[in-house]
């Protein structure tokens, strides 16, 4: 029996004052946000999304895309100079919102209306279990990792890890459809509750350590 981790769902409720959020970070509050919340590493695979983002700013006014993390300077997979490079060099620095490393990830997924996580490969992808608790449609890769989270069409979509034209498909349709990213926004926070929950988490390890206990005492 595999257990995944859980999360304390109580801190993603969506009561946070988004527009002072918005207003503290420089966003206007009729934007619509797209963030990721990973460091800057190869591997979390950035480059797709900065280049899936600048194709969509030359189609959507107002958008905004917020990036938090950070690379590290001994790290051979940090990709944080490459990342900023190529947002400067595209003249995007008005819509791409750099916050470095953050505690209050609760409150910045608050104002963000569609959550992306592009990795090449994830073990249990927190940053996107978080994101979902906290009512936010869903795009990600289709590898190990992000496949066992995202219901693709239900909650959210997987795309294939190098595909310009899935990634750009994929937020378009949740860029054009409030409806819809509000609806698996909805989908998202189910799941979260039902599969991902620290209450959950805890009642399956309550139950395993019970079965293993009684498999113990029969066999004594």
């Amino acid at each position: 029996m595999t257990i995944k981790n859980g999360i304390d769902l109580n801190r993603f409720n969506l009561s946070h004052n988004k527009t002072f959020i918005r207003d503290s970070i420089g966003i206007e509050p009729d934007s619509i946000v797209i963030g990721m919340v990973a460091n800057f590493r190869k591997i979390k695979n950035h480059m797709l999304l900065l280049k899936v983002f600048k194709y969509l700013l030359s189609q959507y006014s107002g958008l905004k895309l917020i990036l938090v993390g950070q690379g590290f300077t001994d790290d051979p997979e940090n990709s944080e100079e490459d990342i900023r490079g190529f947002v400067q060099n595209n003249d995007m620095n008005e819509n791409v919102i750099f916050t470095g490393f953050r505690r209050d990830i609760p409150e910045l997924l608050a104002i963000m209306d569609i959550f992306c996580l592009t990795s090449f490969n994830e073990g249990l992808p927190i940053s996107l279990i978080e994101a979902m608790a906290a009512g936010l449609p869903v795009v990600g890769t289709n590898v190990a990792g992000i496949r066992d989270v995202i219901k693709s069409g239900f909650n959210g979509f997987l795309v294939d890890f190098f595909s310009f034209d899935k990634l750009q498909n994929a937020l378009r349709a949740l860029l054009d459809n409030k409806e819809m990213r509000v609806t698996f926004g909805n989908n998202s926070r189910v799941l979260a509750t039902e599969s991902f929950s620290l209450r959950f988490c805890v009642d399956r390890y309550q139950d395993l350590f019970q079965r293993l206990y009684y498999n113990l005492t029969d066999n004594a």
